[in-house]
């Protein structure tokens, strides 16, 4: 490539970056993104970020058959990975996601199994005792997986609004002092 080429490519490339519908790509998604994680909106105990009240929103509505969810994805995600690594069928090109789903290594089986032992040892109350209490499994699997469960979903697709638009570059450049 020679340097005419190469400026023309330089210019073009600016021209990209200016304009006001890259202004508004940026725009837009990241307000979305700050909208979503970093604005506190008034609750009933206090303020809580839009995500929280789409979490509460989740669990009021969905909250009598979370449990019965978590116990039964956990169960299922142990025995897809466990049928995966002893049979290992050609899911692959034939049936992708549950491919995607069920493909693990021994490790990460191993922790798979655990979970959905102690899963469905805290639902149906039986094994040790410790895992039975309401400040251990009762936490563990009725509050802390429910929740992760309902955020963790919508995050995935909702955080690149707020991380890959240029709104924490903006604020990282623009308003701290520090960097």
């Amino acid at each position: 490539m020679n340097t005419s080429e190469t400026g023309t490519a330089d210019a073009d490339d600016k021209a990209d970056i200016k304009g006001l519908k890259p202004f508004l790509r940026f725009l837009i998604p990241s307000l979305i993104g700050l909208l979503l994680f970093l604005v506190p909106f008034p609750s009933e105990g206090g303020f809580t970020i839009l995500f929280g009240l789409y979490s509460d929103w989740v669990n009021a509505q969905f909250g009598f058959i979370l449990l019965e969810l978590m116990v039964t994805i956990s169960v299922i995600a142990a025995l897809t990975g466990a049928y995966h690594l002893a049979f290992k069928p050609d899911w692959e090109t034939k049936h992708p996601m549950l491919h995607a789903v069920s493909a693990t290594s021994a490790g990460w089986l191993l922790l798979r199994v655990v979970g959905a032992a102690i899963a469905l040892m805290v639902y149906f109350e039986f094994g040790p005792e410790v895992l039975r209490l309401e400040d251990t499994g009762q936490i563990l699997v009725g509050d802390l997986a429910i929740a992760f469960s309902i955020v963790m979903l919508p995050a995935c697709f909702l955080m690149p609004l707020l991380t890959e638009y240029g709104a924490m570059d903006f604020f990282r450049h623009h308003c701290c002092a520090c960097v």
